[in-house]
């Protein structure tokens, strides 16, 4: 298989047009001409992320953040990128990222959140796209209900045992009633911005900032906070598992590896 198909199988899975318009996903180092290989699914891309596709022997790192935002003005191995991408090239490692194409599908980043909550999904934040009967197929932020109605310390505990997150926090009184949700993962300001008043009873994220919590409070929207990475992770096995069905069927029979070497930045003291 080459990267285009690849990138076809991914495109199919999470459309790259419901990509932010100032997001960066897709191809991002190597050749559409080139073998897939072995794959590699990390969060990110880091010296740890290299080292362990060379020890596998991966061809094609598939991550979640962008490596590339914004445009290089040299190549020179003298910042953290661009040593990555000199790296990538050096090794003929191709990478691909799925960024917040991920999160606008009921699969993605969000999907995986709600599945573990067993959480209902009832549709989106910010739809993006709908179908010819008005049902929302995808957007910002899926809206669900919870199985059973938990207060909100509580369900804070629950998140960060489904989500294998030591670090949740939360804004609002503890014992809030929490039954309809918003999922956000990742940085969840914008979907702070979209919020409507009595649309969900709280929101799950991975992190705000002090500003973003302080109007989060002042304008009564309980919040409970996993943590960035923690909250964004956890899809990869999902997408491992959903790439082997489909490669499987298409006759593929190449290695998916989900990193075991990437760490959280921010680690608890």
């Amino acid at each position: 298989m080459k990267v285009s198909e690849l990138l076809e199988v991914l495109d199919a899975y999470a459309p790259f047009r419901l990509a932010d318009e100032w997001d960066n996903v897709g191809l991002q180092v190597g050749s559409p001409d080139r073998p897939t290989g072995k794959i590699l699914l990390a969060l990110e891309v880091s010296p740890a992320v290299v080292a362990e596709a060379k020890a596998l022997g991966v061809r094609t790192i598939i991550t979640h953040h962008p490596l590339i935002f914004n445009p290089l003005s040299h190549l020179a191995e003298t910042a953290p990128i661009q040593s990555l991408v000199a790296q990538l090239i050096r090794e003929g490692i191709s990478l691909i990222a799925l960024h917040t194409n991920l999160d606008h599908v009921p699969e993605g980043t969000n999907g995986e959140i709600a599945e573990r909550l067993d959480v209902v999904q009832r549709g989106f934040l910010k739809p993006r796209e709908k179908d010819e009967k008005g049902r929302e197929l995808n957007g910002l932020g899926i809206i669900g209900d919870l199985s059973v109605e938990y207060p909100l310390s509580q369900f804070a505990a629950n998140v960060g045992e489904a989500l294998g997150s030591k670090r949740v926090s939360f804004v609002g009184l503890p014992m809030q009633r929490i039954k309809r949700i918003v999922i956000c993962s990742g940085a969840g300001g914008e979907a702070l911005r979209c919020w409507k008043p009595g649309i969900a009873h709280a929101l799950v994220t991975g992190e705000l900032t002090h500003h973003q919590c302080v109007d989060a409070r002042d304008r009564n929207i309980n919040v409970v906070m996993a943590g960035h990475f923690e909250s964004e992770v956890i899809v990869m096995p999902r997408l491992a598992s959903h790439l082997r069905k489909v490669l499987r069927e298409k006759g593929e029979t190449m290695e998916i590896h989900v990193s075991k070497e990437e760490q959280p930045v921010v680690t608890r003291a």
